[in-house]
């Protein structure tokens, strides 16, 4: 496994090149370097024991170039939130997508069972469901979740596929939204995570079936 427990899902590597690069090359170059450097360090130390020099020290950079890209620690850390949640919605849809079965298979029970997966990883648990909370405020937490299109996009689906109860979809995605914040929430802070996740999957996925049709 990488440096810091980070499995290939959850990770970015950035290919090297022999090729000159262009100052936007070398300024997103840097960037991806700055937050791959925060994803080790934050899931290793916690948001509270990271210091700058220990970011600058892992990276090889000065503090200027730090500065250029982020304000301070705080918008460093939220930039490394961010970034681990696409990477981990955007493994979500590949295993959705890549499963079998019929369609509630696949975008319920696979996709329930796949994000309680995910808190195996201790990137995802520190960062999104430990620190994140602490540091960043809820509606900030709120926007910068590309989960949120994921769920209006499934929840769509099922509703077109006559899999789900009719009924307003954002109202529908938001609760959904705060249902799986708060089971990530719960399975990080699990003395018994094997456990949490087992019980918590199978929970995810009776919500989701309370609300079928009832010939269903």
């Amino acid at each position: 496994m990488p440096h810091g427990g980070l499995s290939p899902l959850m990770r970015k590597d950035t290919p090297m090149s022999d090729a000159p690069l262009s100052y936007t090359q070398r300024s997103r170059r840097t960037h991806r370097l700055l937050l791959d450097a925060g994803r080790e360090l934050f899931a290793e130390k916690g948001y509270a024991h990271v210091t700058t020099h220990e970011i600058l020290q892992r990276t090889g950079l000065t503090h200027a170039a730090l500065s250029y890209h982020f304000r301070n620690k705080a918008d460093f850390f939220a930039a490394v939130f961010v970034d681990v949640r696409a990477d981990r919605v955007a493994h979500l849809e590949r295993v959705i997508e890549a499963a079998d079965g019929d369609l509630w298979q696949r975008l319920v029970v696979t996709g329930c069972r796949a994000f309680v997966a995910t808190l195996s990883d201790p990137t995802v648990r520190r960062i999104v469901y430990v620190d994140g909370p602490a540091v960043l405020a809820r509606p900030a937490r709120r926007e910068q979740d590309p989960g949120l299109d994921l769920l209006r996009r499934l929840c769509a689906r099922l509703m077109e596929a006559g899999l789900l109860k009719p009924q307003p979809l954002e109202p529908l995605v938001a609760l959904f939204w705060a249902v799986f914040s708060t089971a990530g929430t719960y399975i990080a802070a699990a003395e018994n995570r094997a456990q949490a996740q087992a019980e918590m999957t199978t929970v995810l996925i009776r919500v989701f079936e309370g609300l079928r049709p009832e010939e269903q």
